[in-house]
């Protein structure tokens, strides 16, 4: 069978890889997308569009805003999609060392025993806030970037906090809550620079308007990227299809995208935009090789320990005890508690609590029985929402991502990480084209990094690269 030959080939069918297909066929660029998985998405993954599935909650990405995300609130906007704000009305709970627990309201900041302690993690907060809002401080100095990837960002909080346990501890929390790893995973310029692309700590963080956890969507994020694959011309999407090996042709002005166990089938394109993890790079056959710069990026990527387990109840418990569902805690097994129940549309509501385990407390909860693994969530949410008193009799059922198992995300979630060393030299040339192939994805965006906002970004940008770069082809001939 002759190969099929078309403008552009795009790998992967995350939002990213969907959007600038749609993007290019208007411009009127013949495009294929070719996705590993029966299912589009990659990393969005709406609990209800699995088979017998009815409970609606977010295996992956969540949550968006709209005002500083605005090309994923204008997606929204043109699907009809159904914002729900974020609970953040009543008390949140931090979970101290040894267990006991500390209540505060949602804007405050938790008052531990001892003052010192509660003033340096003010103390660390607004540091962390001032570096990645700054434009003109550490993160723009070359010097101090350096400086900053040649260190885990556990060895940062260590000297910011002049080594206080709790601020160090509240340090983990955010890394285990934003990128899903512990501190010492990860070197402290790819934490700081990844919440400086977030446009700060607080936005990031923020469950309030302009924040990063402010809405989510009633009929499911799975819904954008089913819908952006419904935008595309019929028979361009093809699924089941993972890429063995990318290869320019010399001299052709071409490159030959090969599907994988297909008997050698494959698409001839003019460009070939590659939108799927970094690690997954590692699976495809690249030739020319991918630059020294870009390769030492994507080998170097990892991703950590990292389950949401997605506990549902009878009944919304932690309002009737005057808390918004939002907590943090020092002792796991899961680090970060959200709210995020939701109506479903048939009258009904699933209430349930998002608990982010991560790091090496997942490594533990891995080893678990499923028996054991409920035992332990409830237990802490019992600590947490209900006065310690045993939540089981409301209990319906738990829900658990199992990312770690995805081969085409690279057997992880939410976003790939550095340590020390490779960040501040690499970045910019695992994001650069490389001869006929551009990269995009949330791990390629300087806005909004490792969220959907941010992949849209980054398809604007790759669409931008191809067009320039087809628009001088034929100006050439």
């Amino acid at each position: 069978m002759a190969p099929e030959v078309v403008d552009v080939v795009v790998v992967g069918a995350g939002i990213s890889g969907l959007r600038a297909a749609g993007l290019l066929q208007r411009a009127g660029f013949s495009t294929v997308v070719l996705e590993a998985r029966s299912r589009v998405g990659g990393k969005i993954l709406t609990s209800d569009r699995e088979p017998g599935m009815t409970i609606r909650q977010e295996y992956g990405a969540a949550w968006i805003n709209d005002t500083t995300q605005d090309r994923i609130w204008a997606l929204a906007k043109e699907f009809g999609l159904t914002p729900v704000i974020a609970n953040s009305e009543g008390k949140v709970v931090a979970q101290d060392f040894g267990g006991n627990c500390v209540e505060f309201m949602y804007g405050n900041t938790p008052e531990y025993s001892s003052s010192v302690d509660s003033e340096a993690c003010v103390a660390l907060r607004d540091l962390v806030e001032k570096i990645t809002t700054q434009n003109d401080g550490p993160l723009q100095s070359a010097a101090s970037r350096k400086e900053l990837d040649g260190i885990s960002f556990e060895a940062w909080l260590a000297k910011a906090t002049n080594h206080n346990d709790r601020a160090c501890a509240t340090g983990k929390v955010w890394t285990h809550a934003i990128i899903g790893c512990d501190p010492g995973e990860v070197s402290a310029l790819f934490f700081l620079d990844y919440l400086h692309a977030g446009l700060g700590m607080m936005s990031i963080r923020s469950d309030k308007k302009d924040g990063g956890q402010y809405m989510r969507i009633a009929e499911g994020i799975s819904a954008f990227p089913e819908r952006l694959a419904q935008q595309l011309k019929p028979g361009s999407l093809r699924l089941e299809s993972p890429v063995e090996s990318i290869r320019e042709i010399p001299g052709s002005g071409l490159t030959c995208v090969t599907i994988k166990g297909s008997r050698g089938v494959s698409c001839l394109a003019k460009r070939v935009i590659v939108s799927v993890a970094s690690p997954v790079y590692r699976t495809i056959d690249f030739s020319p090789r991918l630059s020294p710069a870009k390769k030492t990026y994507v080998n170097s990527t990892r991703y950590s320990g990292y389950v949401k387990c997605l506990a549902v109840f009878k009944e919304p418990f932690w309002e009737a005890n005057g808390y918004c569902g939002l907590a943090q805690s020092f002792t796991g097994p899961a680090s970060v508690f959200r709210d995020t129940a939701v109506e479903r549309g048939d009258n009904k509501k699933d209430y349930a609590l998002t608990c982010f385990i991560c790091g090496n407390y997942a490594r533990s909860w891995s080893a678990m029985s499923t028996e054991q693994q409920h035992k332990k969530i409830l237990e802490q949410i019992s600590l947490l929402f209900n006065h310690g008193r045993d939540v089981t009799p409301l209990f319906v059922t738990a829900l658990q991502s199992t990312w770690g198992d995805e081969q085409y995300n690279g057997w992880g979630c939410p976003i790939p990480t550095l340590g020390p060393g490779v960040f501040n030299e690499c970045f910019d040339a695992f994001a650069a084209p490389e001869g006929n192939l551009h990269f995009i994805g949330n791990e390629t965006a300087t806005r909004w990094r490792g969220y959907l906002d941010g992949a849209l970004r980054t398809a604007e940008r790759g669409v931008a690269e191809v067009t320039l770069a087809l628009s001088k082809g034929k100006a050439a001939l």
